[in-house]
């Protein structure tokens, strides 16, 4: 099942140099019994608007989550980059992202309509680390 959202979080809008902290990357769910991937990249370098694609899917079961959506506004400090989502169809879910250095933790407070039976994407997320494009020379 695949789900579109907003985000809505309208504390502050700001261009690329503005954020202590780019959540731009991909992560990896940490949560026992399932495997899934979240990739956020930029919409714009101009603008502080971002595309999230997650896909989770439960080992056992199989179920799956996927979401997909822009973020246009997010809150945040030094150390975290905020964004709550709220489904753009009427009667269905929400969750929040707190992005870090790190990595990223989902809150789901709504979860109709983003997954299937028993599937989840909520807990916390491994950002990958982007491997360095220079080689050590040999002496």
């Amino acid at each position: 099942m695949k789900r579109t959202i907003v985000a809505l979080a309208s504390i502050m809008t700001m261009t690329t140099g503005a954020w202590a902290l780019e959540p731009s990357g991909t992560y990896t769910y940490k949560e026992k019994g399932y495997t899934g991937d979240m990739t956020v990249s930029r919409v714009n370098d101009n603008e502080a608007s971002w595309k999230i694609n997650i896909l989770t899917v439960q080992s056992s079961s199989a179920n799956m989550c996927e979401v997909e959506g822009v973020i246009n506004n997010m809150m945040s400090d030094d150390k975290t980059v905020e964004a709550v989502f709220v489904s753009p169809d009427e009667d269905s879910g929400k969750f929040t992202v707190a992005f870090t250095k790190s990595g990223a933790l989902v809150d789901v407070s709504d979860n109709k309509g983003f997954c299937g039976m028993n599937a989840d994407f909520s807990g916390k997320w491994s950002k990958a680390v982007a491997k360095s494009k220079s080689k050590k020379m040999k002496k």
